[in-house]
């Protein structure tokens, strides 16, 4: 893993890469765990003070391929 292609993600997705490498502080790994298991009425109320990470999130539980493009782009593959 090549760490400084993690400026090549956009914020949602770095945002998902250190959520599912461990390396955020316990603000940001509390929001991911409570974006990653909350239910869309919640997700909607976070989104409006976390758009970005809360579009991240919905990417990363429904749309197929979306974490794979995140991991080639981590590894250099785009």
């Amino acid at each position: 893993m090549n760490r400084n292609k993690i400026h090549d993600l956009d914020k949602g997705q770095k945002f998902i890469w250190m959520w599912q490498f461990r390396t955020h502080g316990s603000f940001n790994t509390a929001l991911a765990e409570a974006l990653s298991i909350s239910d869309g009425n919640n997700r909607d109320l976070l989104r409006k003070g976390f758009p970005e990470y809360a579009n991240a999130m919905d990417s990363f539980q429904s749309d197929t391929g979306w974490w794979d493009r995140v991991q080639d782009i981590m590894d250099g593959a785009i």
